[in-house]
């Protein structure tokens, strides 16, 4: 989608454009904000590489922490403060 519309537009709006995109597809409140800011990150890194790899690969890395954190934060015996 960025190349697409970095053809026909500048790069600041082909990344603005397609940041929001990827943030509204997540369709959660919670991570629309981080999507956006995602999304930008993946549109200069492929605007600098030329390669669809940088992206793809800040992705998963992106996706590894939140599961790593999540998986974290759930794991039996991790007491959270202010919850019990």
């Amino acid at each position: 989608l960025y190349r697409w519309l970095r053809s026909r537009w500048s790069m600041r709006v082909a990344a603005l454009v397609s940041s929001l995109l990827f943030a509204v597809i997540h369709l959660e409140l919670a991570t629309v904000i981080p999507a956006f800011f995602i999304g930008l990150v993946c549109a200069v890194s492929f605007e600098r590489s030329r390669s669809l790899w940088t992206p793809i690969l800040i992705h998963c890395a992106n996706n590894l922490i939140a599961i790593g954190l999540l998986y974290a934060l759930l794991a039996p015996g991790v007491s959270m403060p202010g919850l019990h």
